[in-house]
């Protein structure tokens, strides 16, 4: 199951590097469904100062890429689970140390949030 803002995101990273902007009609046409959503965010987003918008899209895209590991950890424990039960030692020390990677750039990604807050006050 994929995230659900994650088409979208996808294609504004495509537009972004192949236009190195993002028109947002186009982007409508992309993603019909999704459509009124995106409206709304390009509209609220045009009161945002051009300085901030940088830091808000590397949070946004932080925020979204911390959601996508927590999913992609409980997914890999309950393998692990699925492992001990089927006593596939195997697969089970590979899902370990999977969710081991997973769970390392977790408190990575953590740490540069909590310096981000020190360094913002």
């Amino acid at each position: 199951m994929e995230p659900p803002w994650r088409e979208v995101v996808d294609v504004i990273h495509t537009e972004w590097q192949q236009q190195n902007r993002v028109d947002v009609s186009r982007l409508t046409q992309q993603l019909p469904d999704r459509a009124a959503e995106i409206t709304a965010l390009a509209l609220e987003a045009e009161i945002i100062a051009e300085s901030e918008a940088g830091p808000m899209a590397a949070d946004c895209f932080a925020h979204l890429r911390r959601k996508y590991l927590k999913n992609l950890e409980r997914n890999l424990r309950i393998a692990i689970r699925a492992a001990e039960e089927k006593q596939d030692e195997h697969a089970k020390r590979e899902r370990i140390l999977e969710w081991q990677c997973v769970v390392r750039e977790e408190r990575q990604l953590e740490r540069r949030k909590l310096e981000a807050k020190i360094t913002i006050r």
